[in-house]
């Protein structure tokens, strides 16, 4: 069978390795496969006049370097959540996010000292000006990633703020699911004890009951009045 090589983007590999590291042994070669089948049988109905196919094929795949920086991001932040970050982790980068959200912070330049450090700023105009501030990440983050969003991202243009806050959503989503179940699974177990609890009151109820009804001593019968005699003695 003729080989062909593919590449792939880092964070995609290291997605990749996440699941075959858990047992889930993804049949790369069979998703290729299918892809470019697709994409074949696309290219081939565009050549036979049905172009639409084609447009329809490449739409589906087709993202701008933004968008791509912001799901790369989201993937990696997802990741970290997920496999190592502590729970007082993911409600600092939600903090952190919030801020960043409401204030439109941008980030100036990341330092790697002894954890990873974000200098933020904010823009003036077409300039991207220092805030003077800084926010320091959790120790636990991934400081590749970060290493990577300093470099160029596509077409030698550097793509920073969309990684690392595609990262934070990824990992506060995460964190918005977890606690999402553990607020069900209070709810479920509220349901449950206010459930017993009912019974309990039902049964103790029925019991007292019945336990007037037995201890009522039984009504005697009305005891019959003696006739009273006519006085005839006229007196």
């Amino acid at each position: 069978m003729p080989n062909l090589g593919v590449y792939i983007p880092e964070v995609l590999n290291s997605r990749l390795q996440r699941l075959r590291e858990k047992g889930l042994d993804l049949n790369a070669s069979g998703v290729f496969q299918q892809a470019l089948e697709a994409a074949v049988e696309a290219e081939e109905k565009a050549l036979a006049g049905d172009r639409l196919a084609r447009v329809v094929a490449r739409l589906r795949v087709a993202r701008t370097p933004l968008e791509s920086a912001n799901a790369d991001g989201e993937a990696a932040g997802a990741a970290w959540a997920e496999d190592v970050a502590a729970l007082s982790e993911l409600h600092q980068l939600r903090e952190f996010l919030t801020r960043v959200e409401k204030d439109n912070v941008q980030i100036v330049d990341i330092r790697f000292e002894y954890r990873v450090t974000l200098e933020l700023g904010t823009w003036d105009d077409d300039d991207l000006v220092p805030l003077g501030e800084v926010e320091t990440l959790p120790e636990s983050v991934p400081r590749d990633f970060f290493k990577r969003a300093q470099q160029p991202y596509h077409n030698n243009v550097h793509y920073t703020s969309p990684l690392i806050f595609g990262f934070l959503r990824g990992a506060v989503s995460v964190l918005g699911n977890v606690e999402a179940a553990i607020t069900q699974e209070r709810y479920e177990a509220l349901t449950e004890r206010m459930a017993t609890l009912l019974t309990g009151r039902s049964k103790r109820g029925k019991t007292s009951k019945a336990n007037r009804v037995e201890s009522t001593p039984a009504s005697a019968p009305p005891t019959a009045e003696p006739d009273q005699e006519e006085d005839v003695s006229g007196t």
